[in-house]
């Protein structure tokens, strides 16, 4: 059986379905249907020859980890402000669970706020999630809306700006395991 690297969490799953053990002895037709039991499916096995997928409830849990899958909560990410009422929250690091070639955050820009140009040495991607803006280039300014993915290639200077009427929300990765290496 795949061991769980969380002690608080082996003692969690002990007091919410029984220990391992039993654990490891249980299909997923046993589980009597409650909807808390039902949050989140993560692979423990697999077991005795079967592949199902275990179900183990983490919603009471700021970050979970099992011996491959990691979850940090937005509230738990760590906070930046950016000025104006904006922030984002650097969730999916080096630092927070372990990655070694990337990092995700989640970042909100108020109307009429935005960043300073700036160059990264590492490529960028972004989703935005809601509102309008630009991507503030040297060779032209790109508009961005709610539902596109932007690439931002590395060396590449640039900055952002909410010129919108509500917030605009994004997603955006780099590909290096914290906030990269970066020229203002």
């Amino acid at each position: 059986m795949t061991q769980l690297r969380s002690q608080p969490v082996v003692g969690w799953i002990t007091r919410f379905i029984g220990t391992t053990a039993s654990l490891q002895r249980r299909r997923l037709s046993s589980f009597d249907g409650n909807p808390w039991r039902l949050l989140c499916v993560f692979l423990i096995g697999p077991v005795e020859g079967h592949t199902e997928r275990y179900i183990v409830r983490h919603d009471a849990l700021e970050r979970f980890e099992m011996a491959s899958v990691r979850t940090v909560k937005l509230e738990m990410g760590k906070h930046l402000d950016l000025g104006g009422g904006s922030w984002a929250r650097e969730l999916l690091t080096g630092e927070s669970v372990g990655a070694r070639k990337t990092m995700l955050a989640y970042s909100v820009f108020k109307p009429g706020t935005g960043t300073a140009a700036r160059t990264h040495g590492e490529e960028e991607l972004c989703y935005i999630l809601t509102g309008k803006g630009l991507i503030l280039c040297e060779d032209g300014d790109v508009p961005v809306e709610e539902g596109m993915g932007v690439y931002i290639p590395p060396g590449v200077r640039h900055g952002t700006l909410n010129n919108g009427e509500k917030d605009l929300a994004m997603v955006y990765v780099f590909s290096y395991p914290k906030y990269p290496p970066t020229q203002m």
